[in-house]
């Protein structure tokens, strides 16, 4: 049996390791390592060849509540996973073995009516023991569900070595001649490989309440004096384990604690208050203030100020504040009194692209200071540990007076101009240009567009729009629309009596953005905004697929865009 748990408990290890190793790198929370005390005392129990049970103890033998022990540790967190604990502590054990009756033909005698016993009644008396140890331990619950360090509960397995020394109580000794007894001496000592769990509870920051258990294996078979017994109930190395309970007092630092850093303490305001255009310039101050006894002094906070209007969006120098223990960005916070910070920006105003109805909005993005300080919230989602506020109005359109222009007499107005209108759409497969009847989007696509044309003589102009959805290459999803459309064209098959232009588009982003926009998907605000400030194409759609293995319902809407529409001159 020993040698069986011994390869149970080396195989364990070995999985553990690297599993814990690999946890640690993935998690990109910050870690708190810390030192720690421990105390803790329950019931020792005795698995030697002089204990009425095995592997697990019976809560009805009479010595169980006998036998007590007490440990003092001292250990150290050395990550999100693995952290080493030293213990060392008394105990007592005792213990009874009651006759059994002998298995093991060898030991049958001749006569069948004789019952043989293995034991006569074997009892150990009272024996004194001092160990210490050093162990490894791993907490589980971190490696299989995620670093949180204020986590109420967790599962804790540990193994180490170790040594103890003890004094072995006086023995009542069996008349079988086949049991062999150790000399007795006044102090033996012996190499232990204690493996146990705990079940840890966080009871505050600094303190835990714990439940452990720990068995623990010798390399000698003479702490109940028992040196050989018949092979049929020979424990070959003695062992003893403990049910212990304790609390742990955690000397760790104030953690920088960026969550409780309510974004919406943080108010921004412009100088003007209302925005203004000037000879084609729209300047205007950006005030900042952060609150006293907020600001937290390892953390970094960016500010990217973005102009939102109908026609677009223009993205601001960002805003970088910092903690008292941060050396770098645009502004230092004191901790205690907070600060205020004022940055100037200028646009330029572009007349008839809806400016005047735009939004200045601020996104704050808080993250713990890692070494580095990042110039974009690009990097800050890829590389730090952050919490982000969500967009906050800073103010609110533009006030504008168009120029007056005295218009000349105005002739006889032309007649209006007709313009294409959409009378239907074809849809097709991802990265694929072929006509698919059969697509669900495509039931009586083409006969209504037909039915649509031919109902009506005056439609003798048709334009062909193709487009791509936005998740390929710039290049291919050109083509790509390019050749959607002239698939359109070619499926309907209008005859030489019908003008038929077709046009490629590429990749639709505005139509991403409206359906994203409508959408129920979470943190699509946040999604759109990092999107759109990317400039380069290829990049973009790359971030587009990153985003879809974490939003897959990004996928569903991407259907909607992969398409030609079909229009005609009213």
């Amino acid at each position: 049996m020993k040698k069986v748990l011994t390869k149970v408990m080396l195989v364990a290890l070995m999985a553990i390791l690297p599993l814990s190793f690999y946890a640690q790198k993935k998690q990109t929370k910050p870690v708190e390592r810390y030192f720690y005390i421990s105390a803790e005392g329950g019931l020792s129990v005795n698995h030697t060849d002089l204990a009425d049970y095995g592997f697990v103890p019976s809560f009805s033998d009479p010595y169980l509540f006998k036998n007590f022990d007490g440990k003092l540790g001292l250990g150290y967190q050395l990550g999100k996973v693995i952290g080493i604990s030293a213990k060392c502590g008394l105990g007592t054990l005792e213990g009874e073995k009651h006759g059994q009756e002998v298995i093991d033909a060898a030991f049958v005698p001749a006569d069948p009516t004789v019952a043989y016993k293995g034991f006569d009644d074997g009892k150990l008396g009272k024996t004194k023991f001092l160990e210490g140890n050093l162990n490894l331990t791993f907490n589980f619950t971190n490696l299989f569900f995620g670093y949180n360090p204020r986590r109420v509960f967790n599962f804790i397995p540990h193994v180490g070595v170790g040594g103890i020394g003890y004094k072995a109580g006086e023995v009542s000794k069996t008349t079988d001649p086949t049991v062999i007894y150790a000399a007795k001496t006044d102090r033996e000592w012996a190499l232990t490989v204690p493996v146990g769990v705990e079940l840890n509870f966080n009871l505050a920051r600094k303190l835990d309440f714990f439940i452990d258990y720990t068995y623990t294996w010798m390399n000698k078979d003479n702490l109940d004096q028992v040196k050989k017994v018949p092979e049929t109930y020979e424990i070959i190395n003695d062992m003893y384990s403990a049910l212990n309970a304790g609390l742990r007092l955690k000397f760790n630092k104030k953690p920088c604690d960026i969550e409780g850093m309510v974004p919406s303490q943080i108010t921004m305001r412009t100088n003007p208050e209302k925005l203004e255009e000037k000879d084609g310039k729209v300047c205007f101050d950006v005030i900042f203030n952060v609150p006293g006894e907020y600001f937290e002094k390892e953390a970094v906070m960016n500010v990217t100020p973005t102009f939102n209007y109908q026609g677009g969006q223009i993205e601001l120098e960002p805003v970088t504040f910092v903690g008292e223990k941060v050396k770098g960005g645009d502004y230092q916070v004191n901790y205690k009194n907070g600060g205020e910070y004022t940055k100037p920006y200028c646009l330029d105003f572009v007349p008839e692209t809806g400016m005047e109805n735009g939004k200045l909005v601020g996104n704050p993005m808080i993250y713990v200071y890692n070494g580095n300080i990042y110039s974009n919230q690009q990097e800050i989602m890829k590389n730090a540990y952050f919490v982000q506020g969500g967009d906050k109005v800073i103010a609110d359109g533009i006030k504008y007076v168009a120029p007056v222009i005295e218009e000349p007499e105005e002739p006889t107005p032309p007649a209006p101009e007709k313009v294409y209108e959409s009378i239907g759409k074809v849809f097709f497969e991802y990265n694929k240009s072929a006509y698919k009847a059969n697509l669900k989007q495509n039931k009586n696509n083409v006969k209504s567009i037909l039915d649509e044309i031919a109902s009506n003589e005056e439609y003798n102009d048709v334009l062909i729009k193709g487009w791509a959805s936005p998740e390929g290459e710039v290049s291919l999803n050109n083509d790509l629309s390019s050749d959607r459309s002239n698939t359109a064209k070619d499926q309907l098959n209008l005859g030489e009596n019908v003008k038929v232009s077709v046009e490629a588009c590429g990749p639709d982003w505005e139509g991403f953005y409206e359906l994203l926009a409508n959408s129920a998907i979470k943190d699509k605000d946040q999604i759109a905004n990092v999107l759109k400030q990317i400039k380069d194409g290829n990049q973009r759609e790359k971030e587009l697929k990153n985003m879809m293995k974490v939003y897959p319902k990004l996928g569903k809407l991407l259907e909607e865009l992969r398409r030609a529409e079909v229009f005609v001159k009213r």
